[in-house]
């Protein structure tokens, strides 16, 4: 499936939809419809094995609560976000 964007003639501005007077310019009449092509599928990213992400460790804060620490691998990692809820 083909999308369409609008351009402007006179500045280059892109759009979703078209427009008759052009809102960066101001030139009227300069909307031109161009067809786009289906986006490529960007290539996936390589696989990691587990045995290659065992031994890289993050640093780890206890938060006093052995079972909290437990469950989150060993503490609280520094600039990580947890949400906890019950």
């Amino acid at each position: 499936m083909s999308k369409t964007k609008y351009v402007c003639a006179q500045c280059g501005i892109v759009a979703p939809k078209w427009f008759g007077k052009c809102h960066a310019c101001g030139a009227w009449n300069a909307c031109v419809e161009q067809r786009v092509g289906p986006r490529k599928a960007a290539a996936p990213p390589a696989a990691v094995t587990m045995a290659d992400m065992i031994g890289a460790q993050e640093p780890r804060w206890s938060t006093g609560m052995s079972e909290c620490d437990r469950v989150l691998g060993g503490g609280l990692v520094p600039g990580s976000f947890v949400l906890l809820g019950g």
